[in-house]
């Protein structure tokens, strides 16, 4: 960001979701590829279990266009 300034221990800038000034560090890898994990494991947690393929809709999609009503 333009309006971020580099400290010694991290940089001081706005939060993109909030608008919030803070201190901002890096983390080590493992700290983010965890956080990765976590929420790509939160996200399948979340899906219904009866989820569709593409391919699926896709052909549902055409069989309902066949029909003119």
């Amino acid at each position: 960001h333009i309006w971020g300034i580099n400290l010694v221990v991290g940089k001081w800038d706005r939060c993109e979701n909030c608008g919030k000034f803070s201190l901002m560090r890096r983390q080590p890898l493992e700290v983010l590829r965890a956080a990765e994990a976590a929420e790509r494991q939160s996200e399948q947690a979340n899906l219904p279990a009866s989820a569709k393929s593409e391919e699926e809709k896709l052909k549902e999609l055409l069989d309902q266009s066949k029909y003119l009503q």
